[in-house]
């Protein structure tokens, strides 16, 4: 058993839908969430994916003993990153308020 569910074959193209929230800001490699998303995920299964952003989101806090705390994505941003050019994702619908942003993702 793997305490990594990204790496294990065990939940590949497993689940339906997968909510991230309030995660991705600290994940210091965020082409690796994408990758991870992609492995999990059925085809036609659905990813949530939101993050600070705004003039009311908090402020950064990578020192410890905290997880750290590395970016702050708009919507568009949220986009480009897990749509990109291969058209693994599509967006479906796309948030943003002073403080936060999401996406509701497909993938293809």
């Amino acid at each position: 058993w793997s305490s990594d569910v990204c790496s294990s074959d065990l939940f590949e193209n497993f689940f339906d839908i997968i909510v991230l929230t309030q995660t991705i800001e600290h994940v210091r490699n965020i082409g690796g969430v994408k990758e991870c998303l992609l492995h999990l995920l059925k085809t036609g299964g659905y990813a949530i994916v939101d993050c600070p952003w705004g003039p009311e989101s908090p402020d950064y806090h990578a020192e410890p003993p905290s997880f750290g705390d590395y970016w702050r994505i708009s919507d568009e941003g949220l986009i480009l990153i897990f749509c990109g050019n291969l058209n693994e994702f599509s967006p479906i619908l796309k948030q943003r308020t002073s403080a936060n942003s999401a996406v509701l993702l497909l993938k293809q």
